[in-house]
């Protein structure tokens, strides 16, 4: 990774904060420089507008998030809880960025979606479900997608939703 690589990835982790704290709406390229400690023309050096720095944030977080499965291919409820916890803080930046660019192609976001499918099918495929691992892998990302769009605000029912989801799916992939 070159030096630009790693600033480039370093602007976009320190985004990643503002973007929790505000959501994507009220955050602006000078929120970013500013948390970020770049002038302008580092910034744009980088990235062309804003929503490439939240793609590319996406793009960071998402690769901890694989990290996590990778490391965790043994326990599926430290995997979902990790992305609950580490996720929580982006639903709303979420929510709006894709409200606001819903007719925008970002082919980033249909990559992103066929990894995390093809990760949990691979993760899937050590259980007693093997045959049904795609089906899981699916139902599983919409449940995650579910509990953290519908316990956003409240951490304390997340955990909840999220621990009556590990204890379901560890009752079906026994």
């Amino acid at each position: 990774m070159t030096f630009l690589d790693k600033r480039k990835d370093k602007i976009a982790s320190d985004a990643l904060q503002v973007f929790k704290e505000k959501g994507f709406i009220q955050v602006s390229m000078k929120d970013i420089m500013e948390s970020a400690q770049v002038s302008r023309g580092g910034l744009y050096g980088h990235f062309k507008n804003i929503e490439e720095v939240f793609i590319h944030a996406l793009r960071i977080d998402d690769e901890q998030s694989r990290a996590d499965l990778k490391q965790n291919n043994h326990s599926f409820e430290s995997w979902v809880l990790s992305v609950m916890e580490r996720n929580v803080d982006l639903v709303r930046a979420k929510s709006e960025f894709f409200l606001q660019n819903n007719d925008n192609d970002f082919p980033y976001l249909k990559e992103r979606n066929e990894w995390i499918i093809k990760d949990l099918v691979t993760f899937f495929d050590h259980t007693d479900h093997a045959s049904a691992s795609k089906d899981l892998a699916h139902y599983t990302l919409a449940v995650i997608d579910g509990i953290l769009l519908s316990s956003s605000s409240d951490k304390k029912l997340l955990i909840k939703n999220a621990e009556l989801f590990i204890q379901s799916m560890k009752a079906l992939i026994k």
